[in-house]
Order: C-alpha cells, then sequence, then structure tokens
C-alpha cells in the first residue's frame, strides 16, 4: 500500500502513516529516498523512526531504493541499513547511471546483508 508524500514534510511520508499500514501480510518496505522527481529525502530522524516501527515487525524487510543518494542538494543522505538491527534486513539497490550521467548504461546492484553504507551522519 502506497505512502503519500507531504509537501509539509518536504515530500517525505509520516513515519506514524508507515505503522498504521503493516500487517501481518506485510513482508516488506520499499524506501525511495531521495524521490524523484520531488528530491524529497528521508532525514536521519525519520529513518531512525522507520527503524524502530520495523524492529516490532521483524518478518518485514526492507528494499532501499537509493540510487539518487549521491545527488542530494539539500540535507545529508542516510541509508537505513546503516542503523542498527536494520543492514541484515535490507536490500540496497543503487548504480552508476544517476551519479555518473550515464543515462543508457543501466548499470546498477542490489546488496545485502554487509552492504554497510558509511554515509549516515550521526
Amino acid at each position: 500500500m502506497p505512502l503519500h508524500l507531504r509537501e509539509a514534510r518536504n515530500f517525505a511520508f509520516d513515519p506514524a502513516e508507515l505503522e498504521a499500514k503493516l500487517t501481518s501480510r506485510t513482508k516488506l518496505v520499499i524506501l525511495n529516498s531521495p524521490q524523484n522527481p520531488t528530491g524529497g529525502i528521508l532525514t536521519r530522524k525519520d529513518l531512525e523512526a522507520i527503524a524502530a516501527i520495523l524492529r516490532r515487525h521483524p518478518e518485514v524487510w526492507i528494499y532501499a531504493d537509493e540510487i539518487y543518494s549521491r545527488l542530494c542538494y539539500e540535507g545529508e543522505f542516510c541509508s537505513i541499513a546503516s542503523l542498527p538491527g536494520m543492514a541484515e534486513r535490507t536490500i540496497v539497490s543503487d548504480g552508476a547511471s544517476k551519479t555518473w550521467a550515464m543515462t543508457g548504461w543501466r548499470i546498477g546492484f542490489t546488496s545485502n546483508p554487509s552492504s554497510r553504507r558509511s554515509s549516515c551522519a550521526g
């Protein structure tokens, strides 16, 4: 079930809305941050709230689409995989085509579980 991005939250969703949508049937949460086309980014505070929620749901995995992680012009990128207990259940998806202006090359990767990202100010 989709979560709406809120302009008032700088085009991020409210973690409380995520918690309200999780059910016993939920197996995967897809996080896309920074988002295209809004440029919205989940802050470290938001990600910590999301991680706290997901720790109460150990059966739920995270798919983190981080293809725009190096294209942040305001704020700082933080990967949910860098937070305690999240790397083991996060699939990180990233690539070169966006960051290095290689549109059309479609060079990318996904990884889990020991792909801990060092990028998260804290």
